[in-house]
C-alpha cells in the first residue's frame, strides 16, 4: 500500500531531468536551501524534487519565518515535479528506484548536519545502480571534532562528487576518504 505522505507527479519518460533531494520542509533553513538550488538548476534543466523529511518534526529547531519560507517554496512554482520520500527507510529505497532511471540525467542529494542524513546511503546506491552520476552537497561537516569526516565517509564513499562548505571542510574530507 503507498504511502499516504508520497506526493506522485505524472512523468514525461521523453526528457531527462535532474533529480535534486533533500529536507522538504520549508520551514526550515535546509528545505530553503534545497528549495534555492532546485531554482537555480531548474534554469537550465528539468528538475524533480524528492523531499526527505524523516523526522516526526521535521521544523524543530530549523523553522524560520512563514514569509521567508513562502518565498522560497518550490511548491508555489509551475511544472516542478516533486516526491516526497516514505519515512520508512525499506520504502524509501524502493520509491527511489521508482523515481531514478534511465532519463536521470543527474542524482544530487542535499546533506544537513545534526538531522539524519541516512537516506542518502540508499539514494546514492539506487543511483549508481541505474548508471546515474550522483553529487552529495554538504552545508558543513558535523560539529564534532572526533567524528566530522569520518562520519560521512560511509555514507558518502559511493558519490561521484562531494562538495562541502569551505576549502578546510573539504579538505578533512579528503584525508577522511584517502584521496
Amino acid at each position: 500500500q503507498p504511502d499516504p505522505e508520497e506526493i506522485t507527479a505524472s512523468s514525461d519518460r521523453d526528457e531527462q531531468y535532474v533529480i535534486m533531494a533533500g529536507p522538504g520542509t520549508s520551514l526550515t533553513i535546509p528545505g530553503i536551501i534545497v528549495s534555492e538550488i532546485v531554482i537555480a538548476l531548474a534554469k537550465s534543466s528539468p528538475v524533480r524534487r524528492i523531499e526527505v523529511d524523516l523526522g516526526t518534526r521535521p521544523t524543530m529547531g530549523l523553522d524560520r519565518a512563514p514569509s521567508l519560507a513562502a518565498a522560497h517554496d518550490v511548491a508555489l512554482r509551475p511544472g516542478l515535479q516533486r516526491h516526497r520520500a516514505p519515512r520508512n527507510a525499506r520504502a524509501r529505497k524502493q520509491a527511489f528506484r521508482e523515481w531514478i532511471g534511465p532519463d536521470v540525467k543527474a542524482a544530487i542529494a542535499y546533506a544537513w548536519p545534526g538531522i539524519d542524513n541516512e537516506w542518502i546511503r540508499g539514494f546514492l546506491q539506487v543511483a549508481n545502480a541505474a548508471g546515474v552520476p550522483t553529487v552529495v552537497l554538504c552545508a558543513s561537516l558535523p560539529p564534532s571534532r572526533q567524528t566530522r569526516a569520518v562520519s560521512l565517509v560511509s555514507l558518502l564513499r559511493h558519490a561521484d562528487r562531494v562538495v562541502v562548505g569551505d576549502t578546510a571542510e573539504a579538505n578533512e574530507l579528503v584525508a577522511a576518504f584517502g584521496s
